[in-house]
């Protein structure tokens, strides 16, 4: 299985809704009276992860949708291409 790394823009994206979701929950607890603490702090920090995570994913899916790609649970595949005989790969010897 080959490992598909995320666009530039998708991960320039999650990173900014990681922060901006970090300060919104830091902003949300003061709010509710919540003290501060170490407990706190990994709250904020937990959900903001699953925050990002979620917005890479979506965009990740739209990216792949855009593209043609098929995203399977196991692999990503392709979209089928008509090949020439004349290919790159059968001048090759297959490779």
């Amino acid at each position: 299985m080959m490992l598909m790394l995320p666009s530039l823009w998708v991960l320039i994206i999650s990173s900014i809704a990681f922060f901006v979701s970090m300060w919104y929950l830091h902003r949300f607890l003061e709010q509710q009276d919540i003290p501060k603490g170490f407990t706190r702090n990994m709250v904020v920090m937990l959900l903001a992860a699953i925050i990002s995570s979620a917005v890479e994913a979506g965009l990740s899916h739209i990216e792949h949708a855009l593209t043609g790609q098929v995203v399977d649970a196991q692999r990503v595949v392709a979209p089928a291409v008509n090949a020439d005989s004349d290919s790159k790969s059968d001048k090759l010897g297959g490779y």
